[in-house]
This record gives structure tokens, sequence and C-alpha cells, in this order.
């Protein structure tokens, strides 16, 4: 089990406007707050306070440069709290900067877990149920024009290597088309999945 992140008071960490979201939370009392491991972009923190425990995660604007939609990612997170897959949504905000959730204990998976069969089988399992869940009214993942906006400005910031980001990106294209995507149904995908991702836990 991975030890107990480092806490300090909730108002070092994260700005009173998000915090005033949070159950239990009073600018006059005490909430604690730890940052949570994962993620290379966005801010995750475990929330303590007298209501219970809370996670807050703020979305760094550079992060629509990735290709990240957060509207998208609000209505599919909720798809998956539905059926058990994803800590119930507490609040979002409205311009989808920062959302809440409740916290859910469990270990964070490691690079090893990959190599376990018992937790191949939950994560599996999980994703079986997850890739059944009803798409709700998204605009899908466009993942060609992500590739390509990609390109561009690698291009753009490395124009001497363009000669070998070219073939790598016709490679990318190939496969693409080569998979059927464009012909397969819409469904619901985790899309990040990988063992520093802590905010998901398929543990049982």
């Amino acid at each position: 089990m991975a030890a107990e992140p480092a806490r300090t008071r909730a108002l070092g960490l994260i700005p009173e406007e998000i915090l005033a979201h949070v159950p239990g939370f009073t600018p006059g009392g005490t909430a604690w707050a730890a940052r949570l491991p994962g993620g290379t972009v966005n801010a995750s923190f475990r929330v303590d306070t007298s209501a219970g425990r809370f996670v807050v995660r703020i979305h760094d604007p550079a992060a629509a440069a990735l290709g990240a939609d957060h509207q998208r990612e609000a209505r599919l997170h909720a798809a998956g709290a539905a059926v058990g897959l994803a800590p119930a949504l507490i609040h979002v905000n409205e311009s989808y900067r920062f959302m809440i959730m409740e916290h859910v204990p469990g270990p964070t998976w490691s690079a090893e877990d990959f190599s376990r069969p018992e937790r191949l089988g939950q994560l599996g399992a999980a994703l079986h149920v997850l890739h059944a869940v009803g798409s709700p009214a998204v605009a899908p993942f466009d993942i060609e024009t992500s590739l390509g906006r990609h390109y561009e400005r690698l291009c753009a910031a490395l124009p001497g290597e363009v000669a070998q980001l070219t073939p790598l990106m016709d490679r990318a294209q190939a496969a693409l088309r080569a998979s059927g995507t464009a012909e397969r149904a819409k469904t619901v995908v985790h899309n990040d999945l990988y063992h520093g991702k802590a905010e998901v836990d398929f543990s049982p």
C-alpha cells in the first residue's frame, strides 16, 4: 500500500472559490488537502473536511492543446459513475475549469500490476463493463484530427526533424485506416490507461 500523501491546509493548495464547492468546507473551518500522484497536465487533490473525503481536479488550459475536451470528459465520467466504475461527481464547474468528486479509497496501480494475471483480470472485467456503457450525447474523439494537430505542432517546433516525423505520421494514418475505426460503432473507452493514473482504480 502506498504511503499516505502529506497533507497541508487546503487553502494553501487550492483557491477558495474552488474549495467553496467541496462539501463541509467553510472559510473559517479546517480543511486539509494532499496532492495526488498521476497525471501530467491537470492537478488532482484529496480534500478532507468535516463532511468526508473528496477529490478536486483542476484542469490546466494547456490540456486543450493536447486535445482534451473537459465537457466531454465530465459527461463520460458521469456515465462511468452510473455503473460503478468512477466516483460520483459532486460538482462540475460551468466552464469545466474544475470538478469535484467523491474520494474512493484503494491502492494505486503500479507498473508491476500489468504483469499480474489477477490484476489484469480485474482490469479486463472493468473495461468490459465500460465498453458496454451506452454512449452519452457527446462529440466523439477524433483521433485522426488530433494526430494531425500534434504533427503540425511538432513540425513547427522542430523544422529540422520534419523528414523523420512525416514517415511516422504516414504510418500512424495507415494503421488507423487498417484498424477500421471509422466503421466501428462508437463506445466509451478510457483513452488514457496507464499505471500512474491515480484517480482511476479498478480494485473491487
